[in-house]
């Protein structure tokens, strides 16, 4: 897995803006977790699915094979909207580190790109979050699914067949195949195809897509991490007309992919919270975690145990001098880890 050490993260003084529109990534909802009367952990939204399928951050590479995700091209391209226009698209292809690919990889980038059906840049979201667990999720989206799953807020199914390789399926319709093509600290590129088989369409709808996740990191001076990411998304359908992918798809899927893919960021920062804030609530949650490897198990725990235990540490030694209104100096104590 990759890591990143804090020299790899130069301080700043700034505060990155938190997108407009939506929930706040601080907002709390949680629920109690099994045989854990104080293990308390924020609970996400329920996925936005209905017939269509679900837009997820990680999972959505084989659901925007099969299920357009695109929105209104008249829209303004501002970071924090979705966006499907021309400027947009020729930077996402000018990202594809092509010289960096396998030849299989190559293969199938040019595949997608040979003709591309929609074309959608997902809006980007700004999550506090440490990058070392952020890297670990993103490469492990097994894990994240099978979270999903014991917290009872997602149907989707995603098993691991090989290094880098998934099986998924979500329940309602949409069933392939998803592998990571290249992963880098601020680059990793999905391929998937698959098809939906459902109650929408006579036969099955065949697609495969193409997900270039583009990934910033900023430290701030108190060591808080904040973590920028967003999702450009080549999607090629086969068998299905331009008429009725203007007309059926565009207009239905591109909010509910928005709100998933928003969601599914904020997920990844509430795990980081948790992590500083209720190890023992996580590591209980992992351990019912039925579906994934040992070893990736155990590599979370060790995570979630590195990131409370340097939580801890700045707490304990965060105590700032300062100068009481008499001119007399007094010693403040001012927790460092305040994720609000």
């Amino acid at each position: 897995m990759i890591r990143l050490s804090h020299d790899d993260l130069s301080p700043v003084t700034r505060t990155p803006a938190v997108p407009n529109g939506g929930d706040s990534v601080d907002e709390q909802r949680t629920i109690e977790m099994p045989d854990r009367a104080h293990a308390r952990i924020r609970r996400p939204r329920k996925p936005r699915r209905g017939r269509y399928g679900l837009g997820l951050l990680l999972t959505t590479a084989i659901v925007c094979a099969t299920m357009c995700t695109t929105a209104d091209s008249a829209r303004a391209a501002k970071p924090e909207v979705a966006s499907t226009s021309r400027s947009a698209r020729e930077d996402a292809v000018k990202l594809i580190p092509h010289d960096k690919l396998s030849e299989d990889g190559r293969k199938k980038v040019a595949a997608v790109m040979s003709q591309v059906s929609i074309f959608r840049r997902l809006p980007t979201q700004v999550i506090a979050c440490d990058p070392n667990l952020y890297l670990f999720l993103i490469e492990h989206p097994d894990l994240v699914v099978n979270m999903w799953e014991v917290m009872d807020v997602s149907d989707m199914r995603l098993e691991k067949t090989g290094p880098d390789q998934f099986r998924a399926n979500d329940g309602v319709g949409t069933a392939g195949h998803v592998e990571y093509l290249y992963r880098s600290a601020d680059m990793h590129i999905m391929y998937a195809e698959g098809a939906y088989n459902g109650p929408l369409f006579m036969q099955p709808v065949h697609g495969r897509c193409l997900l270039v996740l583009k990934t910033g990191y900023v430290r701030e001076t108190d060591d808080k991490y904040y973590i920028t990411c967003r999702l450009d998304a080549f999607i090629q359908l086969q068998n299905v007309g331009v008429e009725l992918v203007a007309k059926t798809f565009q207009p239905l899927v591109g909010k509910t992919a928005d709100h998933n893919f928003r969601e599914t960021a904020a997920f990844m920062a509430m795990v980081s919270r948790s992590a500083e804030r209720e190890p023992r609530a996580l590591q209980h949650l992992a351990s019912m975690l039925n579906k994934v490897d040992d070893e990736d198990r155990e590599q979370f725990c060790e995570l979630a145990q590195s990131l409370s235990d340097a939580a801890a540490e700045r707490g304990s030694v965060s105590v700032n001098t300062a100068v009481a209104p008499s001119g007399q100096r007094k010693t403040v104590m001012r927790p460092a880890t305040s994720g609000r």
